[in-house]
């Protein structure tokens, strides 16, 4: 089945998500959304963030910020994964790098041994 935006889930308006609020210059529907998005980012929202901001720029195509707040979602990961899978990447490192050092020195030891 092909994506189409008639077949998404309808966009509602959301209250309770946030007070954040930032006057921008935009039709009083854009600014809703911009708003709403914003909240939703900042809720950790990622996918419905983007789908506020993109509501803004459908109802005011002039609405520069709803753009920003299309590229802040679609460029930042709120998710942990990253930051997890590089922190358990550098622990094995070090782990490797560790092991390394002992069988190096338990080498230069055997063959010290063996030299005398």
């Amino acid at each position: 089945m092909k994506y189409l935006p008639t077949n998404c889930r309808r966009l509602m308006k959301l209250s309770g998500i946030g007070n954040v609020r930032i006057q921008i210059t935009a039709t009083p529907d854009a600014q809703m959304w911009f708003n709403q998005g914003l909240n939703l980012f900042h809720d950790f929202w990622d996918y419905e963030s983007l789908r506020a901001f993109e509501q803004g720029v459908r109802v005011d195509p002039q609405c520069a910020m709803c753009y920003w707040g299309l590229y802040q979602t679609a460029t930042t990961s709120h998710g942990n994964a990253p930051y997890f899978a590089i922190r358990l990447w550098l622990k094995l490192q070090a782990s490797r790098a560790t092991r390394a050092r002992r069988n190096a020195s338990t080498l230069r030891r055997v063959l010290h041994m063996r030299r005398h």
